[in-house]
């Protein structure tokens, strides 16, 4: 005797509802032609119109194959790509795009920067841009970016390395200069006074201490007092009972003139592009893991990475340094002179805001072995000069003592 559906899925090992559904195929077959079968590993049976339907694995499939069952099937994974094939096709065709963009900002250029903002120089962006040309937001470089960094080295040589390096789309141009300083001053929590090194219209005024003497867009005269640790100045400026410590800058509008000679032929020295980096341990004046020097003549910079009391993880690299004979025209000679200026701008920058807004050539004679050039610098500087209190007190004493020199020497006061 046949037994029923109900009665048979112990016997099969059949659940009959299963919170999740792992199984790729689920068949409907005849209630008759199930009868008789005798199946294990099925689940999620159900019955209606003399139709049994359930989920199954491809074993299954191959007994009722076997044994010539009629059957029909669904196959899940081909039912959910059919369902969702215009999605998969958004999606592929989404994930193209992504490549694509991806590929594109890692061959094509989107930007040329400097490394460091404040090495910003117009002459080196002007000649790296020479050898570009744009492409919609792209950037086409005419050379490889070797071949370019050797030509800005035999140009610009007397940076301590000048080179090209491509991060993601950005090109980014490296300078390193000689004569490193970091001129960034520090606040020395001194009391006294600021006064103006310079001719200038104030253009930016930042003091976080101390009282300020005048205003945004003043203009004032070199020796002017621009600020001072005195709170009460503007009341009494002889009061010295609220005094602070001056921190902060200053800037201004300046005009400066720069006379620079050139010589026409010149041995040179030059750095190559060779260059070699190492790390070292330097524990108070002991320095573990040095490298030997590969280059006879070189020019060494070290950056501290890590410090903690006498202990230090220091970065060094060694740039090498050739020498030739050079020739210079006169615009050569004149890219020469702009570049004077700007390394000595660079040499005496104090705080991040300053900058060079133009440089202007009004005079310029050529000689049998050099050239002369006269240029008009317009820029914007930090023009404070700190001079503590106790400088006037030795300018007032100065003044008298002179002053009593001359009384006595014409006679007017006896020793």
């Amino acid at each position: 005797m046949k037994l029923k559906l109900k009665e048979r899925l112990p016997k099969l090992h059949i659940k009959k509802k299963q919170k999740y559904n792992h199984y790729r195929y689920h068949l409907f077959v005849n209630k008759e032609a199930f009868d008789h079968l005798t199946l294990t590993g099925i689940y999620n049976v159900n019955m209606k119109d003399e139709v049994v339907d359930f989920d199954c694995n491809k074993e299954i499939i191959k007994k009722l194959d076997n044994e010539e069952v009629e059957y029909k099937k669904i196959d899940r994974v081909k039912h959910f790509f059919q369902r969702n094939s215009h999605k998969a096709t958004i999606s592929i065709i989404f994930l193209i795009f992504i490549m694509i963009i991806f590929f594109i900002n890692q061959f094509l250029i989107r930007e040329i920067i400097f490394e460091d903002d404040k090495y910003k120089n117009d002459l080196v962006y002007e000649y790296v841009e020479s050898y570009s040309k744009k492409l919609g937001p792209y950037i086409v470089l005419n050379d490889s970016i070797a071949n370019i960094s050797k030509e800005l080295r035999k140009k610009f040589y007397q940076y301590a390395y000048i080179g090209l390096n491509k991060r993601g789309s950005k090109l980014i141009i490296e300078i390193v200069y000689q004569d490193i300083q970091d001129n960034q001053k520090k606040d020395d929590q001194k009391i006294g006074e600021y006064y103006a090194n310079a001719d200038a219209t104030i253009s930016y005024i930042n003091l976080s201490s101390g009282q300020v003497v005048i205003k945004y867009n003043d203009v004032v005269k070199k020796g002017d007092l621009i600020a001072t640790s005195n709170l009460q100045y503007l009341d009494n400026l002889y009061s010295r009972d609220k005094m602070v410590p001056l921190v902060g800058e200053i800037l201004g509008n300046v005009k400066e003139y720069y006379e620079i000679e050139v010589l026409k032929n010149e041995e040179v020295e030059f750095f190559n592009g060779n260059k070699q980096q190492f790390y070292t341990l330097d524990f108070s004046k002991k320095i573990l893991f040095s490298k030997k020097n590969p280059y006879e003549n070189y020019f060494i910079t070290k950056y501290t990475l890590f410090k903690i009391g006498k202990f230090q993880v220091v970065k060094n690299i060694i740039y090498e340094k050739d020498t030739a004979s050079v020739i210079r025209t006169k615009k050569e000679a004149q890219d020469y002179a702009l570049i004077q200026i700007y390394q000595d701008y660079e040499a005496n920058r104090t705080s991040k805001k300053e900058k060079i807004d133009s440089i202007q050539l009004i005079n310029f004679i050529e000689y049998e072995d050099r050239y002369y050039f006269k240029f008009i610098v317009s820029a914007c500087k930090n023009i404070v000069e700190f001079k503590p209190f106790w400088q006037k007190l030795v300018y007032l004493l100065t003044f008298l003592i002179w002053l009593l020199t001359i009384l006595q020497n014409f006679g007017i006061i006896y020793k």
